[in-house]
C-alpha cells in the first residue's frame, strides 16, 4: 500500500482493514503521539486505529472527510457511549452549534460570524495589551513566574468576559465553570456528571441576566451585537442566544489558554524562535500559525458517518465514529516542508493547518485565539529576554483539551 492507493479490497469495513495502531493515550502526551505518527507518514499509511475508533492522519483525507456531508458531528454520541441519554448536558449538546448541521448550522452562523470578523475582533486588541502590560508590570521585575496560573488562566477569560459584558473580576467564576463542563471530554463522566451539569446550570442563570440587561441597556461589545444580531428579519431565539454565549465562552476559554501554554513551552525549548519574536515584530502572526500547527490544543475532530461511506477502498460503516486528526495532519510530510521542525521561519507555502477547522464547521472564534495569541507572544517577547524552562512542565492528557496544568518558565528581570 502507498499514500495514493488504497488500502484492501474495495470497500473493506475500516475493522477489518488490518491496521496500523496508533496509541491515543501515549504517556508522552502529543510528543509520543507525533512521533507514532511521523512513522505512520513514513510508511505511508493515511488511517490507522485507536483503543476507541479508527484515527485518519494524512493532510487531504482529514480535510475531505473533514467537509463530506456523508459525516455529521457527533452531537450527543459520545455521551451516549458512555451511557448518558438524557438530561441537561445530553439536551445541551445536542443544540451546540457544533453539533447541528445543514440549514440549522447555517442559519446560526450567518447571524453571529459577523461579530467574529477581523474587523470586529480588532477592537478587542486594546483590552488585551492592557491586560498583559498589568501583568508585565508585575512579573518582569521577578525573572519568573508559573505561566498557566499568573496569566494564561485568566487572560482570555477577561477578554472572553469582557465581550459579554461582565466584570472582569468575575473571570475566577468563568474559569471554574469552563474547568468543570470541560470535563465532558475527559472519558469520566460516570464520576463527573453532577459537577458538569452543576456548573452548566450556575453559567446559564448568570448569562440569562447579562443578556436581559443588555436587551434593556445595548453596550458596544460582543454580546449586544448578538442580541441584536438580525438577517432578513430572522433572529436568535432567547434559547439559542443561551447556548451560543456558554458555548463561545467555554470554546473561547479553555482552548486559548492551553494553546498560549503550549506555545509559550516550545518557545522556552527552542530559544532561538523566542528571540527573533523579540527583534522582529513581523514574525508575530507566523509564529501564531506556527504554534497551532505544531502542537494543537485540540488535537482534531470526532466525526459520525450517516452512512456506510467508502473513502480510499475503506468503509466506514453507518454510524460509526472516526477521529480526524489534525494534530497528525499538520505534520504530513506530503503537504508541509519540515514537518517535525518547531520553525516560526520556514517558508511553508500555501499550507494551511487544520487545526481550527474546515469547511462548514471552521472554528467561528478563530480570529479571536489568533488576535489572543498575537498579542500575547507580542507583549512577552519583547520583555522575556533568555527564556527558558523553570522545571519540567506538568501536561494534562493528549485525548482532551491538551496543554500544560503547570508551566514554571524564567527569564532575566527587567
Amino acid at each position: 500500500m502507498n499514500r495514493t492507493g488504497q488500502w484492501g479490497e474495495p470497500g473493506t469495513s475500516v475493522g477489518d482493514a488490518g491496521l496500523p495502531h496508533l496509541d491515543m493515550f501515549d504517556p508522552a502526551g502529543s510528543d509520543g503521539v507525533r512521533t507514532q505518527v511521523a512513522a505512520l507518514h513514513h510508511d505511508g499509511h493515511w488511517v490507522a486505529h485507536s483503543d476507541l475508533w479508527p484515527i485518519v492522519i494524512a493532510y487531504d483525507d482529514v480535510k475531505a472527510l473533514w467537509g463530506d456531508a456523508r459525516f455529521a458531528t457527533i452531537g450527543a454520541s459520545l455521551l451516549e457511549a458512555q451511557g448518558i441519554t438524557s438530561g441537561p448536558l445530553y439536551d445541551r449538546s445536542m443544540r451546540n452549534l457544533l453539533s447541528l448541521e445543514g440549514e440549522a448550522h447555517r442559519r446560526i452562523r450567518r447571524l453571529v460570524s459577523p461579530a467574529f470578523t477581523p474587523r470586529s475582533v480588532a477592537g478587542l486588541r486594546p483590552a488585551m495589551r492592557t491586560y498583559l502590560e498589568r501583568k508585565l508590570e508585575h512579573f518582569g521585575p521577578i525573572g519568573h513566574f508559573e505561566l498557566m496560573h499568573d496569566i494564561a488562566e485568566e487572560y482570555p477569560i477577561v477578554i472572553i468576559a469582557g465581550i459579554v459584558g461582565a466584570p472582569p473580576d468575575e473571570w475566577h467564576r468563568f474559569s471554574a465553570w469552563a474547568e468543570a463542563i470541560m470535563k465532558q471530554f475527559s472519558f469520566n463522566l460516570a464520576v463527573d456528571l453532577p459537577e458538569i451539569e452543576a456548573a452548566l446550570d450556575d453559567m446559564e442563570a448568570y448569562i440569562a441576566e447579562l443578556i436581559e440587561a443588555r436587551r434593556a441597556e445595548p453596550a458596544d461589545h460582543l454580546l449586544s451585537m448578538l442580541v441584536a444580531a438580525e438577517d432578513d428579519g430572522d433572529r436568535l431565539s432567547n434559547r439559542e442566544l443561551l447556548d451560543l454565549v456558554i458555548g463561545l465562552l467555554l470554546a473561547g476559554t479553555d482552548t486559548t489558554r492551553n494553546q498560549l501554554g503550549l506555545g509559550m513551552m516550545w518557545f522556552a525549548r527552542n530559544p532561538d524562535q523566542w528571540d527573533r519574536l523579540a527583534t522582529d515584530p513581523g514574525s508575530i502572526a507566523p509564529a501564531v500559525e506556527e504554534v497551532v500547527r505544531f502542537d494543537p490544543t485540540a488535537s482534531g475532530t470526532i466525526r459520525v458517518a450517516l452512512e456506510d461511506v467508502t473513502h480510499r477502498g475503506v468503509t466506514f460503516p453507518a454510524g460509526s465514529m472516526v477521529y480526524l486528526l489534525a494534530a497528525g495532519a499538520n505534520h504530513d510530510p506530503d503537504v508541509v516542508t519540515c514537518p517535525h521542525a518547531f520553525d516560526v521561519s520556514a517558508d511553508r507555502g500555501s499550507f494551511t493547518p487544520l487545526t481550527f477547522g474546515t469547511g462548514r464547521h471552521y472554528c467561528l472564534g478563530a480570529n479571536l485565539a489568533r488576535a489572543e495569541l498575537q498579542e500575547a507572544f507580542g507583549a512577552l517577547a519583547p520583555r522575556l529576554r533568555n527564556l527558558r524552562l523553570d522545571g519540567d512542565p506538568v501536561l494534562k492528557p493528549f485525548m482532551s483539551i491538551y496543554g500544560p496544568s503547570e508551566l514554571r518558565l524564567a527569564f532575566d528581570p527587567a
